[in-house]
């Protein structure tokens, strides 16, 4: 019975306080709501091995060299922070993602219009005026209009897009603007996300067409794969907190 007894106290203790906890939680909930724009850039490397199947004809090396271009856009984000220090953050963002490189006669251009959903654990310093923070978490990236265009008459190029998702870092600061009345705060933030999937091999990053040429092959179209490799950038805005 004794032993029943000093099992069931800490039990009743809990039960008896959880509730108040939460509560007390609660009571320092804050909600944001945020408008931001963002500029930075994408970026996918160049495999060790450049070769590729032709027409049947193994053929070494093909063209490719890489994506590196400018991001900018812009979006909606929402956040729910507790103890003004823990948060969670969601956002919308839609971009243009963009990626150049030399190649052959000419210069290859890569487009992606595409919807950025990042969500992420926010830990922020809890003190006034400019507030450290970081961010952890994931970033769906899902590409809504893809194309290539090449310089060049001497290749056929296309491009493609499948859904990604990035594991998502950020670090800055939220600086509170003082105006009486409404809480309104101004975040700078540099974000970096890198896909963790992504490979190191020319089929996952290119398709190969041509024709026969006697014992080899000739490339005639390519057909990417716009999925980068990361996104670096920088975004900043202005987020009103309502609670």
């Amino acid at each position: 019975m004794a032993s029943r007894t000093r099992l069931g106290l800490p039990l009743a203790a809990f039960m008896l306080t959880s509730p108040h906890a939460a509560a007390d939680a609660l009571d320092t909930l804050e909600v944001g709501l945020t408008v931001q724009g963002l500029g930075g850039a994408s970026y996918t490397g160049t495999p060790d091995v450049l070769r590729a199947d032709v027409e049947g004809v193994s053929v070494e090396p093909v063209p490719y060299e890489g994506w590196w271009g400018a991001s900018g856009g812009g979006g909606l984000g929402a956040e729910a922070r507790l103890w003004q220090w823990l948060g969670l953050e969601l956002g919308v963002m839609l971009t243009q993602d963009n990626g150049d490189e030399e190649m052959g006669d000419g210069d290859l251009h890569g487009e992606n219009l595409s919807l950025h959903l990042p969500f992420a654990v926010k830990l922020v310093a809890p003190v006034r005026g400019l507030r450290p923070l970081l961010l952890l978490g994931f970033e769906s990236v899902v590409p809504l209009a893809t194309r290539a265009t090449y310089g060049s008459s001497a290749l056929e190029v296309t491009a493609h897009a499948e859904p990604y998702v990035l594991v998502h870092g950020g670090l800055g600061f939220e600086l509170d603007l003082p105006i009486e009345g409404i809480d309104l705060r101004v975040p700078f933030v540099f974000h970096l996300g890198f896909d963790p999937a992504a490979r190191d091999d020319l089929r996952d990053k290119a398709t190969y067409g041509g024709r026969r040429a006697g014992p080899t092959a000739i490339v005639e179209r390519v057909d990417f794969d716009l999925a980068y490799d990361a996104h670096v950038y920088f975004t900043t805005g202005l987020t009103w907190f309502v609670r």
